[in-house]
């Protein structure tokens, strides 16, 4: 097969390129942060949990919704420090909340690249412990694509964190995701 490279293809590397040094700006500079969308009892009306999302404030773009970066952060830019950043923020906040008498449940999108980290059950095991977290508070998120994708090592990972008393949730569910 042959293949001519096109100056659209050139752009589209030089976006990439350009991307991937912003991401790594924006981590190293505190640009993301955290927000909780409500879980609502729709029988009672209150909340019951929270999904913590990633948003990253760009200083000239403004917010920067994760279906803009994070397929980038998959392909493996800063994919584990970016986990971990968010499992931490998010661990924080949950306590900070308890100390304030707010007790909900919390849902953490994970990255199952990250999750494939060869450090990544101590590292959320050492955050849990960190701020005294209690684990049956947390769900953690996976893709119904990628749990299919990598189904034999995600499921072995999985069974181990959910022995400790983990729970789990599909995102994005039959949506063809």
């Amino acid at each position: 097969r042959v293949v001519f490279f096109s100056k659209e293809l050139g752009k589209k590397i030089a976006s990439e390129i350009q991307l991937e040094r912003e991401i790594g700006y924006a981590f190293e500079h505190n640009e993301f942060r955290l927000k909780y969308q409500p879980i609502i009892d729709v029988n009672s009306g209150k909340v019951v949990a929270v999904e913590a999302l990633i948003r990253w404030e760009h200083p000239v773009k403004g917010t920067i919704y994760p279906t803009e970066f994070i397929p980038f952060v998959e392909k493996g830019c800063c994919v584990k420090e970016i986990g971990v950043w968010v499992f931490d923020n998010a661990c924080k906040q949950l306590k900070e909340w308890l100390k304030k008498g707010i007790d909900v449940n919390m849902s953490i999108n994970l990255s199952v690249k990250h999750m494939h980290a060869s450090n990544f059950y101590e590292v959320m095991n050492a955050i849990i412990k960190k701020y005294d977290t209690d684990i049956n508070k947390i769900s953690l998120e996976i893709t119904e694509y990628t749990l299919m994708q990598y189904r034999e090592t995600t499921m072995t990972m999985l069974n181990k964190m959910q022995h400790d008393g983990m729970t789990f949730r599909l995102d994005d569910f039959g949506t063809g995701y």
